[in-house]
């Protein structure tokens, strides 16, 4: 069975800004928020307003009963689920890579770049490279103990996957270049992001980076096992 996915999400949450009342001036976050001193604000400046996603699945099933003897009988089966990565419809997303992991300790020891969707050997749209390899093995037996059905062990074994999260497309278009989130200390040289008028009608914005979200581009599905032992015996 294979299906083709979207999701369409409004980036309004972030477009509207939120302010921060920390206590910063007068001890207390409440009395800040009461004389409309916040300690900063910030909002989202997007290119667009709708993040269209899309993906597709596919999975197929094979199961069989398999009678070894009279007193032993095995179900065994395999799943093959693959789940493409989750891409913007444009392509208009980015990633950061990590080309060098940073040293605890070392200040600037690290090195990572942004990198737009597709490019650096990631698939098309893609900040991420699809996984493949996602074989889900089952396997159940029964065991007729006494040979007469009335007492017997029973058990199964099974890889199970999950889907990964829509939000692995929305992070990654909350980077620069397709967005900023600028932070506004001073509305206009009152010392304070005022509630009133935090960007000063926008001439006191300062420019403003994206969000640094990394995404493994290794990323691996999700899975889980799940297994059971179970004795069963009949008194009727």
């Amino acid at each position: 069975r294979s299906s083709d996915l979207q999701e369409n999400v409004q980036l309004q949450f972030a477009q509207n800004g939120q302010f921060l009342f920390n206590g910063v001036f007068t001890g207390d976050a409440f009395a800040d928020f009461l004389l409309g001193q916040a300690f900063f604000f910030t909002f989202g400046d997007f290119k667009r307003d709708v993040l269209h996603q899309r993906w597709s699945a596919t999975n197929l099933f094979v199961q069989d009963d398999l009678r070894v003897t009279q007193r032993l009988t095995l179900n065994l089966g395999v799943r093959y689920e693959y789940v493409t990565p989750i891409i913007d419809a444009s392509g208009r997303t980015a990633t950061v890579l990590i080309r060098k992991p940073f040293t605890p300790g070392v200040p600037q020891s690290g090195v990572a770049e942004t990198v737009l969707a597709g490019t650096n050997g990631l698939c098309d749209k893609c900040t991420y490279l699809p996984d493949r390899n996602n074989w889900a093995p089952r396997i159940g037996f029964a065991y007729d103990l006494l040979g007469n059905g009335q007492l017997a062990i029973r058990g199964g074994y099974g890889v199970f996957f999950n889907q990964m999260e829509s939000n692995l497309a929305l992070q990654n278009v909350l980077q620069p270049p397709f967005a900023s989130f600028p932070l506004v200390l001073d509305s206009g040289g009152v010392g304070h992001a005022s509630l009133s008028s935090p960007t000063c009608g926008g001439s006191c914005v300062p420019p403003g980076a994206g969000l640094v979200l990394v995404t493994d581009p290794n990323l691996a599905t999700p899975y889980m096992q799940h297994f059971n032992l179970n004795l069963h015996y009949q008194f009727l």
